[in-house]
């Protein structure tokens, strides 16, 4: 049998812990408080972040509204671990 829809992705969500700047990390502070004036409920940062990630690549002017390809890190890079 054909369908019109294509299978759905996994979406099973995956943990992911980061390091953050002060300012950054401010700023997720601050979002709840900032999100419950705009919208009247408040939303921990934990539930915002993947949307806002999820935002960003479409927004990007360099993006062309497609996400950058994945380009696995390399081990002389200074950031690899």
């Amino acid at each position: 049998m054909v369908l019109r829809l294509e299978r759905r992705p996994d979406r099973t969500p995956a943990r992911l812990g980061i390091s953050a700047a002060q300012d950054i990390a401010r700023a997720l502070t601050d979002h709840p408080g900032i999100y419950r004036q705009a919208y009247g409920t408040e939303e921990e940062p934990g539930t915002r972040i993947p949307a806002m990630l999820e935002h960003f690549p479409g927004n990007d002017p360099g993006s062309n509204g497609r996400a950058a390809p994945f380009t696995p890190a390399k081990e002389t890079d200074p950031w690899h671990k």
